[in-house]
């Protein structure tokens, strides 16, 4: 008996050690789910988080967040919110966030406070914010900085005040892809509203974002981590927040989307951003809703694809090569999108930008360039993956064991430029993402259009004929971003298929950090043509890639 028992224990801990190291999460970190009653990151107390935008401009009031979750098992009293901003020449401003009363009882199951602080003067450079929160439950008071997570920093935000805004071209907007709302909650992770998102957004710089929750989250009944719901009433309320805010910010557009889990050609469950489809597409196969014995998808990428499609949608793959490794294919029966998934009929490209410090960028860029060699129509797209995350991330790196904390997945930080010739739109950004009139960058921007012996113009993602071409390129950057150090223009030969850089061309320096270029082409064969722009500042590079124009 003793040594059945000891069978157990022992099957027990490598099972939970195998589920640890086998799920990925980006999120606000879920703390108080536990994994056969063992945690070592449980707390009973609400997971009480700070937050401040990653960037914000000169003169502009700055938002400071408050989210406190699942105070309806751990109510607590909120005494004070204090921000503390210490400039680079050491002035110290303190401001005190105005509370509804004096000691404010939050028994709620996501508690969020947003509001804004200003600096005296317009100041320009970093900022350092310490946010402390102060609370008291069961008569016990606490003070914390930045969150109450164990194991982590607890440092203060850095904030860059910007004495310029994004480099900007009229008619293009800047937004992020791929962002989680307060609708993704599950065992690892949760997200921000889209109210708090909306305004983040505008002060670092963007004018729209789309809500990609879930789908193995939408349909279960909020507050739990399994029990389904059969009206998913996750769903219709993030609709509603959807479309109250684009009623609410008429200068801003939030796209109804959905990140759907379903199954690639080897029966794997990836991820699929669908856009502007009206109703819930299921998809569990990877959440672990069902138990580690159940995580079949529930639709092939084919299926959704079909039905993305027959509602009037389009799809582009989510962090198409980033796995979870042997481990999450084996408990998860996670895996990344194959070649026979990305030529499949219906998906408008690819969202492998994700994140600034994503590990498979650059085979993701080979297998993007491969498929444009092959003749294929595939758009390049750039987000976040961020569930909140303005400044810092805070998430699962073992779940129920470890946190962590780094930079990869901030909101904004990725951002696709979409040209909206009419303005800011639900329906204009739709249309530029589905038609690939985008470019994606950390930092400069890099635009490219090419008339030909008629006079017509076409931008990127648009197709033109002629026999003598001009490409035109302009491009811009800012001192945050530093001064654009060269252009790439690349020509891909679809005849032999082969891509090569055409011509690089090198900025000189300019007090507006604006350039305008012009190169010639004979058509020869049936070809693309593309940008990648770099700049560097602070001794951090960054880059743009436009998506392709082709030349038939």
């Amino acid at each position: 008996m003793i040594q059945i028992k000891l069978n157990f224990a022992l099957s027990l801990s490598i099972l939970l050690f195998l589920f640890m190291i086998s799920i990925k999460s980006y999120g606000y970190a879920e703390i108080h789910y536990t994994f056969w009653g063992y945690s070592l990151i449980n707390r009973h107390a609400p997971e009480v988080i700070l937050d401040a935008p990653w960037r914000v401009e000169s003169g502009e009031p700055i938002p400071i967040l408050c989210v406190v979750k699942d105070a309806d098992r751990f109510p607590i009293n909120l005494e004070r919110i204090t921000a503390k901003c210490k400039t680079e020449d050491g002035k110290i401003y303190t401001f005190n966030i105005p509370l509804e009363s004096q000691s404010l009882n939050i028994a709620e199951h996501y508690w969020y406070k947003l509001d804004y602080i200003e600096l005296p003067y317009k100041y320009a450079g970093k900022l350092q914010i310490t946010l402390e929160a102060e609370f008291t439950r069961k008569g016990r008071r606490k003070i914390i900085i930045s969150d109450n997570l164990s194991g982590l920093s607890h440092s203060p935000f850095s904030t860059f005040v910007s004495s310029d805004s994004l480099p900007s071209i009229d008619g293009w907007f800047y937004g992020d892809s791929h962002y989680h709302s307060d609708m993704t909650q599950d065992q690892v992770e949760f997200g921000a509203p889209v109210d708090v998102a909306v305004k983040m957004g505008k002060s670092i710089g963007l004018s729209w974002f789309a809500v990609t929750d879930h789908s193995y989250d939408l349909d279960i009944a909020i507050g739990q981590y399994f029990k389904r719901d059969p009206n998913h009433t996750r769903w219709q309320n993030i609709q509603d927040e959807i479309r109250e805010a684009n009623q609410k910010y008429l200068d801003f557009a939030v796209l109804p989307a959905e990140e759907v889990s379903c199954g690639n050609c080897r029966n794997h469950n990836v991820h699929l951003l669908a856009f502007n489809v009206p109703d819930f597409i299921p998809g569990s196969g990877d959440g672990v809703k069902n138990g580690l014995l159940y995580k079949k998808p529930d639709l092939t990428i084919q299926e959704v694809l079909k039905l993305i499609k027959d509602k009037g949608g389009f799809a582009y793959s989510a962090h198409p090569e980033i796995g979870n490794g042997f481990m999450g294919t084996l408990l998860l029966n996670r895996g990344h999108w194959h070649y026979k998934d990305l030529i499949l009929e219906g998906s408008s490209g690819m969202q492998f930008w994700n994140g600034e410090f994503n590990p498979k960028f650059d085979h993701s860029r080979k297998t993007w360039i491969n498929l444009l060699l092959e003749g294929r129509r595939t758009y390049l797209l750039g987000g976040n993956d961020a569930h909140g995350d303005f400044n810092r991330c805070r998430n699962v790196k073992y779940p129920n064991t470890i946190l962590k904390e780094n930079e990869n997945h901030i909101f904004g930080k990725v951002r696709t430029f979409a040209k909206c010739e009419n303005g800011i739109s639900v329906s204009g950004v739709f249309d530029a993402l589905k038609k690939g009139k985008t470019i994606v960058t950390n930092g400069p921007i890099s635009i490219l259009q090419v008339q030909n012996d008629n006079g017509k113009m076409v931008d990127v993602g648009g197709e033109i004929s002629g026999r003598d071409f001009n490409l035109i390129i302009d491009s811009a950057s800012s001192d945050e971003f530093g001064r654009i150090e060269k252009i790439d223009l690349y020509k891909g030969d679809l005849v032999n298929q082969t891509e090569n850089i055409e011509k690089t061309f090198s900025p000189v320096r300019s007090d507006t950090n604006k350039h305008n270029f012009v190169h010639k082409i004979v058509y020869d064969n049936p070809c693309y043509v593309r940008l990648e722009a770099f700049s560097s500042a602070n001794g951090r590079q960054y880059k743009c890639f436009s998506n392709p124009i082709w030349l038939l």
